[in-house]
């Protein structure tokens, strides 16, 4: 947790200098004012790689844990337990250690008379944006029961839809680690070997062959070299993934692959009115929904989207027309929010169009698992005739020269 510097006055106009910890420095400033401190220093003690941290224990929260918490959070406030209590039930049933400790560290704050709002608030890393207006909410309005009932269905909505899409991705994964498992034992196990065989027996392999023994050749010589070149490949990618540049790439390569830009599209859109869908519910106005919502969008342009959508609806547009103007939200659903606008039924429909969209994504998975299925067929008769080439040919050759001449 990052901790800030600050200089503020109090009621009283007496200047108090002292250190915070929070996630943020806008959460920081926040914390400050509820306690009636006037902030005219605030500074960043942990600037760096490890300041950017928002929380001391990692960010390894479970989404099935989220879905617990949220159900079981519903049911105790609803049945009229403190929230104290409530935290105490839950503390004891749970095995997760950064579960434990996080739920440890919100009951703690509670305890010292913070709201639920701020004490979840120093993990906004690891519960987002949609989770903590929810919960503000549902404070201000008395109606936290509800809230946690709606984050509870969206976080198993949203654990559901990834599970599908991991099994799907799980066979073709599988296939394409043991072709390269197959692969690199061949080249540095298999032709060293009959390399000797070759020099032993004063026969010029076959130029495939020839192209593999050099590469089988250089991997032995130059093993850590190999080896280090293949983690700074490996480290070099994860930080181009998680950076902006590599995030717009991504999104540019999915969204011109003929059966992925339908998943990707399809993704986001169910992420986005499940979102929108739950706030708009728990009672979060419509600029702050729209606002969070585009915070659930996985493309670069979500800032953008975010500040338009703001604008126009600042400006008294309709949602329908304001949807249009943007590129990324097909007719249909367009037509969708419309009716839902006319009808008053507008956070009704945009559930039914999250449901819509989900199927969409898993008929569009099934349809990407059985193009893949025969590509993967192709590669693996290449990766044989291949394998066919460099080895079986060779041998043949010898056998040939073993016989009369």
């Amino acid at each position: 947790m990052p901790t800030f510097k600050y200089r503020a006055t109090d009621r009283k106009n007496k200047l108090i200098t002292d250190t915070i910890e929070a996630a943020s420095e806008k959460e920081a400033k926040t914390l400050l004012e509820d306690k009636d401190l006037q902030v005219l220093v605030l500074k960043n003690l942990n600037k760096g790689f490890l300041g950017q941290l928002s929380s001391p224990f990692g960010n390894n929260f479970p989404l099935a844990d989220k879905v617990s918490l949220c159900r079981h959070l519903s049911i105790m406030i609803s049945s009229g337990i403190a929230l104290e209590e409530a935290f105490g039930l839950l503390i004891t049933g749970v095995t997760n250690k950064t579960v434990k400790k996080v739920l440890q560290d919100v009951s703690f704050s509670l305890r010292k008379g913070q709201s639920l709002f701020l004490s979840f608030s120093r993990y906004s890393n690891l519960f987002g944006d949609i989770f903590l207006s929810m919960v503000k909410t549902g404070e201000l309005s008395g109606t936290l029961d509800k809230s946690f009932n709606y984050l509870a269905q969206q976080f198993k909505q949203e654990d559901d839809l990834r599970k599908k899409i991991i099994s799907a991705l799980i066979y073709p994964a599988v296939i394409v680690c043991l072709m390269g498992s197959v692969g690199a034992l061949m080249v540095t196990f298999v032709l060293p070997r009959l390399s000797k065989v070759f020099l032993t027996m004063d026969v010029e392999p076959p130029i495939v062959t020839r192209l593999l023994l050099k590469a089988s050749l250089f991997l032995e010589k130059n093993l850590l070299l190999s080896l280090a070149a293949v983690a700074v490949i490996v480290i070099a990618g994860l930080i181009l993934v998680k950076s902006k540049q590599g995030k717009k790439l991504f999104y540019s390569l999915a969204s011109r692959m003929p059966v992925l830009n339908k998943i990707f599209l399809y993704y986001n859109l169910t992420r986005f009115n499940q979102s929108l869908s739950a706030l708009l519910k728990g009672g979060v106005s419509i600029e702050e929904s729209l606002e969070i919502s585009s915070q659930a969008l996985i493309i670069p342009e979500k800032k953008q989207f975010s500040k338009a959508f703001h604008e126009k609806i600042s400006k008294g547009l309709p949602l329908a027309t304001v949807f249009s103007e943007t590129k990324i939200f097909p007719p249909l659903m367009i037509q969708m929010v419309s009716v839902g606008e006319k009808t008053g039924n507008l956070e009704k429909i945009l559930a039914e169009v999250a449901l819509f969209y989900k199927e969409e994504v898993e008929n569009s998975l099934k349809n990407f698992i059985t193009l893949l299925e025969p590509l993967l067929m192709i590669l693996v008769g290449i990766a044989v005739g291949v394998m066919v080439l460099a080895f079986i040919s060779p041998i043949y050759s010898l056998i040939g020269n073993l016989g009369p001449k």
